[in-house]
């Protein structure tokens, strides 16, 4: 009687484990830490053109041969969709005109590390896939995964510069700011640091060559100019005096940047370290400078110099 039973039962069972293995989906996943809130590291992944940056295939194509659209990457018959956008979670298709793989990328900030992000690749699959069907685009997705997190945590692909954390140095300036007309800015700060060099000079202040500065467009034809020359002799300054002597903290922090290109350019790099500032929670302790590292001073705007912008933070 009970082998009368047991032929059934075994095949009832054999079925159930087939269609288990072909047709039951489970969720694969597959997580990256990158070093930024969930604001600021989610706008990599909604980005068209931010993803380009990381993504492959399309992060080797330089040429007029990627096409881009809000919604999608195209390069050949490689294609990369946004199939639903949101603000901390996408779906993705992705198709080579062979294969393609669906999955979604969330964004979570890590409960004790709030300015951690964890990203979480997941995609439907089933045990008989797994087995049987290799997707190349599971194992490209996967790296791209990887790249993503490497691509975030280096300042120069996500703000364009070297931004790192230094501490300060040069401690003793001679400074002297004024105003002077925007079609004059060259001239003008050649003679303001004519002018500090010629005070250290005769207060035997000890100029060592060191030469920082920063302006401010008062959007009314003038420009106010901010020079510093550094010194090794401390001397006493008073609030009527051309010159002011002022030191920096010693060991305290700044970030910096190195730049080398056309003068007016070094605007840039101000923009970039301000948004580095911002994102990793620096808070100024001073007005921010460059540092010539270029002999000279009064630069034109198309000069190509060499510098070193300073922030000053804690």
């Amino acid at each position: 009687m009970i082998r009368r039973f047991l032929i059934p039962f075994a095949i009832v069972a054999l079925v159930a484990i087939i269609f288990l293995l072909i047709f039951k989906k489970n969720s694969v996943t597959y997580s990256v830490e990158v070093p930024f809130t969930v604001i600021k590291a989610a706008d990599h992944l909604r980005d068209p053109h931010k993803i380009r940056q990381w993504m492959q295939p399309f992060a080797s194509e330089k040429g007029d041969k990627l096409l881009i659209s809000p919604q999608q990457l195209i390069l050949g018959n490689d294609t990369l969709q946004i199939l639903q956008q949101g603000f901390i979670d996408m779906w993705l298709r992705r198709s080579n005109g062979k294969d393609s793989l669906v999955y979604s990328i969330n964004a979570d900030a890590l409960v004790d590390k709030p300015n951690i992000t964890r990203f979480t690749l997941t995609y439907n699959t089933t045990p008989w896939k797994k087995l049987t069907q290799k997707n190349p685009l599971v194992e490209e997705t996967m790296k791209n995964m990887d790249a993503l997190a490497a691509y975030m945590k280096d300042p120069v692909k996500v703000y364009g510069y070297n931004i790192r954390e230094v501490t300060v140095t040069d401690t003793s300036f001679l400074f002297s700011s004024r105003s002077v007309p925007s079609a004059k800015f060259a001239n003008e700060t050649k003679l303001l640091f004519d002018m500090l060099i010629a005070e250290a000079k005769k207060r035997d202040a000890g100029y060592n060559g060191v030469r920082i500065f920063n302006w401010l467009d008062n959007g009314d034809g003038t420009t106010s100019l901010f020079a510093g020359i550094g010194v090794t002799k401390r001397i006493e300054t008073s609030d009527g005096d051309v010159v002011s002597y002022k030191m920096m903290p010693y060991q305290k922090k700044l970030l910096v940047a190195d730049f080398e290109g056309p003068y007016k350019d070094v605007m840039k790099v101000y923009a970039a370290m301000e948004e580095y500032k911002e994102d990793n929670k620096r808070v100024s302790m001073a007005i921010p400078f460059h540092k010539y590292l270029s002999d000279g001073y009064g630069f034109a705007d198309t000069q190509v110099v060499k510098m070193r912008v300073s922030f000053p933070v804690f």
